[in-house]
């Protein structure tokens, strides 16, 4: 039989006859079970087997042997193709850096995929305890992990980020897992694994950049504010002192030469006309960089920037402020000063509204501001891709103190802008 059936290996190599499995019996009498081996067909194909070869024996002597064999050529294709899906799916896990694992609740058994271990740094094959992970957990993470947990029963998956301590390095872990139940009524908790401390660096790295970053444009503002401040001392004090000297002079010309023709007064009214209208010039020049009324507490500022535009626009406004002046420092309320400024220019451009109503409230030390208008809203995308800077400058200025910005806006129904801005 063995030339004809299993004269080779799988490799095809030559298949010693006294190494076979049926001769060996036939010598010695013991049972054997070959669990994976081939057999031979007449065409020369191979066949996988599972086979079992026992002796015949009359009165204690060997006369034989029975071999009981079953095809498992389906069984081994199938194991082969679970094999090959196993392999990808764990070099999947290691390109992805995603690892996954299994935990019998009963038995609290835990069960980890090859790359859970490359992640906790732990030998592959390693017996795994679930008290030593648990250990693992940063401190600071470890109660609302178990918070996560402990939600699991009630049947919610858990999607949670948390930190674990690998020898002297902290590592990102992003988990996510649920309860599963299985035929015969065991529970099991399966989940995933993926490693994220990087992008929680990069993250951290941006968090910190855009912190700089903003640390020097609130910077360049107080600069900008305290050079505006400077020009508008200088421009009041100096010139127009010096304008005011100069229609004094003007005027005593007209008492010193009373008796001269009319084309000299004319001249000299023209004259006492033009520094009258540079004066005025000045002066708005001087409130325009920095606006006297700021040194009066910021709700005369606003009231005065609120009839000012109204006197300008013709657009109906209210302000509600608290009775008592509101006391902020000088950064902060030029900051408010500021952006109410970009709000009204704003409503005076693009919203074509009738009236808009500001409110001033303190609660908690924490100061908000609202401008409301009835205007006709804008769309929120359309004005996100543009490249305009009004929005976005006037919420830096409030991130800048550790306050928040919000444009609530309806097309056709006006829009609200939300400030708040903390005072500690």
């Amino acid at each position: 039989m063995h030339p004809l059936i299993h004269h080779r290996h799988r490799s095809g190599e030559n298949y010693p006859e006294d190494e076979c499995p049926l001769y060996l019996t036939l010598k010695d009498g013991i049972t054997r079970h070959i669990p994976d081996e081939i057999f031979w067909h007449a065409d020369k194909t191979p066949i996988d087997v599972d086979y079992v070869v026992a002796a015949l024996k009359a009165q204690e002597k060997i006369i034989g042997a029975v071999v009981m064999f079953s095809d498992t050529t389906s069984a081994h294709k199938q194991q082969a193709l679970l094999n090959q899906r196993e392999l990808s799916l764990a070099q999947a896990q290691e390109l992805a850096q995603l690892a996954s694992w299994r935990f019998d609740i009963h038995q609290r058994k835990l069960e980890c995929s090859d790359e859970c271990y490359r992640i906790l740094e732990w030998q592959v094959g390693e017996p795994l305890k679930f008290t030593h992970l648990l250990r693992m957990i940063y401190p600071h993470d470890r109660s609302t992990v178990f918070t996560r947990w402990r939600k699991l029963s009630k049947g919610k998956m858990s999607d949670i980020e948390y930190r674990i301590k690998v020898g002297d390095d902290i590592k990102w872990l992003r988990e996510r897992c649920e309860v599963q139940g299985s035929d015969d009524g065991e529970l099991y908790c399966v989940g995933t694994v993926l490693e994220i401390t990087e992008i929680k660096n990069r993250e951290a790295q941006l968090r910190r950049s855009k912190q700089r970053l903003r640390e020097l444009v609130a910077h360049r503002e107080q600069a900008r504010e305290e050079e505006r401040a400077h020009i508008a001392r200088e421009v009041h004090d100096e010139l127009g002192q010096q304008l005011t000297v100069l229609r004094m002079d003007t005027t005593m010309l007209k008492l010193r030469y009373a008796e001269t023709s009319p084309e000299f007064d004319a001249h000299i009214l023209r004259m006492k006309e033009a520094i009258d209208s540079c004066i005025v010039s000045v002066r708005q020049v001087a409130s325009s960089l920095r606006p006297a009324v700021l040194d009066m507490g910021l709700t005369a500022s606003v009231d005065w920037l609120l009839k000012s535009f109204s006197e300008r626009t013709g657009i109906s406004t209210a302000f509600n402020a608290p009775p008592e002046d509101l006391s902020l420092d000088d950064a902060r309320a030029t900051a408010v000063f500021r952006v109410l400024q970009e709000s009204l220019t704003n409503i005076a451009r693009h919203a074509q509204a009738s009236q808009l109503e500001v409110c001033l409230r303190c609660e908690d030390r924490v100061l908000h501001i609202t401008v409301a208008d009835d205007g006709k809203g804008f769309d929120s995308k359309v004005v996100r891709n543009n490249r305009g800077f009004g929005l976005m400058g006037m919420r830096e200025r409030v991130l800048v103190f550790g306050g928040q910005a919000r444009f609530d806006t309806v097309i056709g129904q006006g829009t609200t802008v939300r400030l708040s801005i903390p005072l500690h």
